[in-house]
């Protein structure tokens, strides 16, 4: 239709001659090039489209107004479940009565970073795990009645032992105020930009890819994902613009070389920021894509390893408060927030021996690590708090995101009994009699505490063991030494080297 419209405008230039002729001909070429002009992928009329509405369009918000209105642009009741790990995608699939969104974030340790802390984290081995991730489904349903849609959710969320949450996102805050710019998006202290991403003919979203795209040089990348039909959006968040552009370019570098293209969503950031959360989504209008697969994702703080040279993970941090309970060495307990650090945490530290803490202290920044402070700052899933009691006391700290570390030179059944996370190192006999009814191990295990060697640490979660071999970088002995914990008995007196 433009290209007749600007035959018409020529043969009307043609006819008329002067000053018509000149008009009509340059409105006929301008129509030529919006209609058949393309710039990075985009025609000209579709990059107009996007100068028009980001010249006419209110470009700062919150991130609450912003949800809010992502949910009113496609109405209808929407669950979100937090998922503890991602389902086999057939899970996803079974009931095509409803709409699914799933989102997922992550983040490496701060590539960014060239302090000690995150120079020792990273050297820990090439393919260190994420140090955060979140998924995040979004169900609706599509022409359920109240009744069927509550049972068809119910029957999903015991069959992916998931848990409802409220909030959507992990790299922002109901509270963070979003100000757009041509080619990204700057809120609560991170500079954000979203990608539209195109398979080219074959090239499937496969786990590979989901992997590689969690572990992009960045604070943190969110994948958002419809199921069905398959569309995939990417949005990378930096601490500030030059870092955005290194993981922008790393993102272009890992679509090509799996076949896919990316858009960026310039004139756009907004919308397209809007359009990743579980909250926006569309009915389905296609089946599953063939050879679309999740992927399984290892994240946390890297402990240690097992005897198979495998990595050892635990999860300090997460949306509720939760509390660590370590019966071990002061090096340990120093290694473990030296280690948080590594991953973005900021940590306090309690303690009635700081001249012990002054060596790690001196080597990070004052704002990462303060020792006996007046207040605990506030957590977030990217920068979360780690709250070291190293004076034996209770020290639980009710606030998302921080985590309350209590280290006690001798077991306390009590304390032992209330920890989300129980860490142990060698036990004495009189130790592991106290815990034993506690923990309700076995006497196995029990019998293992009192006999594991000095650089073992023993994970106890929900009546489960795992055991980690800590192994010190060359920066954690330098600043630290050894994490061991020795127990002699010499004439009827424990003595504890820590």
């Amino acid at each position: 239709m433009a290209t007749q419209a600007a035959a018409a405008l020529a043969l009307l230039s043609a006819a008329r001659g002067g000053l018509t002729m000149i008009l009509c001909a340059t409105a006929a070429a301008a129509l030529l090039v919006i209609t058949w002009v393309r710039i990075r992928g985009l025609w000209a009329y579709q990059w107009l489209a996007a100068m028009t509405g980001f010249a006419t369009r209110r470009r700062t918000t919150r991130f609450h107004d912003l949800a809010v209105a992502a949910q009113l642009d496609d109405p209808g009741p929407v669950t979100l479940l937090d998922l503890p790990a991602l389902p086999p995608l057939r899970m996803l699939s079974d009931d095509q009565r409803l709409d699914l969104r799933l989102v997922l974030c992550g983040g490496p340790a701060p590539v960014d970073q060239a302090g000690a802390p995150a120079i020792s984290y990273r050297s820990l081995g090439p393919d260190v795990p994420l140090a955060h991730f979140r998924a995040v489904l979004a169900i609706r349903s599509n022409g359920l009645s109240g009744d069927d849609r509550r049972r068809a959710v119910k029957s999903l969320v015991r069959k992916l032992k998931a848990t409802e949450t409220v909030r959507p996102e992990a790299d922002l805050d109901p509270g963070d105020a979003l100000h757009e710019s041509w080619s990204s998006v700057t809120a609560g202290g991170l500079t954000l930009a979203t990608f539209r991403c195109r398979p080219e003919p074959g090239a499937v979203v496969s786990a590979r890819l989901l992997t590689r795209l969690l572990h992009l040089p960045a604070a943190a990348t969110t994948v958002a994902l419809t199921l069905s039909p398959v569309t995939v959006l990417v949005r990378i968040a930096a601490p500030e613009p030059a870092a955005l552009e290194t993981a922008a370019r790393a993102l272009g570098d890992l679509l090509a070389s799996e076949r896919f293209a990316a858009h960026r969503c310039d004139g756009e950031q907004l919308p397209a920021l809007a359009a990743t959360l579980p909250l926006a989504n569309r009915p389905p209008q296609a089946p599953f894509a063939a050879g679309l697969a999740l992927p399984v994702i290892d994240h946390g703080l890297l402990l240690g390893h097992n005897r198979q040279g495998r990595a050892v993970l635990i999860r300090p941090f997460r949306a509720a408060p939760s509390r660590m309970v370590l019966v071990g060495s002061a090096r340990c307990a120093q290694l473990i927030a030296f280690r948080s650090l590594g991953i973005g945490a900021r940590v306090v530290v309690r303690t009635n021996r700081p001249a012990a803490w002054a060596t790690l202290r001196q080597a990070v920044d004052d704002e990462s690590l303060a020792l006996n402070p007046a207040g605990v700052p506030a957590g977030s899933q990217l920068r979360p708090t780690l709250l070291v009691g190293d004076d034996g006391t209770d020290i639980a700290e009710p606030a998302p995101w921080t985590t309350t570390l209590t280290v006690l030179d001798e077991a306390d059944p009590d304390l032992a009994a209330s920890a989300d996370l129980l860490l142990l190192q060698t036990l004495g006999p009189d130790e592991a009699a106290l815990l034993d009814p506690v923990l309700d191990l076995g006497d196995g295990t029990a019998a293992a505490l009192t006999e594991m060697p000095p650089d073992l640490v023993a994970i106890i979660t929900n009546k489960a063991v795992r055991w980690a071999a800590p192994a010190p970088t060359f920066v954690e002995k330098v600043l630290i030494g050894h994490p061991a914990r020795h127990i002699a008995l010499h004439q009827n007196k424990r003595q504890i080297s820590i």
